[in-house]
């Protein structure tokens, strides 16, 4: 996530936060879970609820979600 600032006539980006990161290689069902989790919890410390819809949808574009039988499964997974 960035700020906008208006610096000496020009606009910058100010990084305040990293929503989540992923290795392209490992995006298996446990990495995009860790990844939807994370970027969650963060989106609802740092991004306005009418902002969370959007980015979560970029998000979406790069990292797909998980279905719900994913879910499903992780969450058995990493109780056992």
């Amino acid at each position: 996530m960035v700020q906008s600032l208006y610096v000496n006539g020009t606009w910058r980006h100010k990084p305040i936060a990293v929503i989540a990161s992923f290795v392209a290689e490992t995006l298996d069902i446990a990495a995009r879970y860790d990844f939807w989790r994370a970027s969650r919890d963060r989106l609802s410390v740092y991004a306005k609820e009418s902002e969370r819809g959007r980015i979560e949808a970029a998000l979406a574009r790069r990292v797909p979600p998980l279905t719900a039988e994913e879910v499903a499964c992780q969450r058995q997974a990493r109780e056992a």
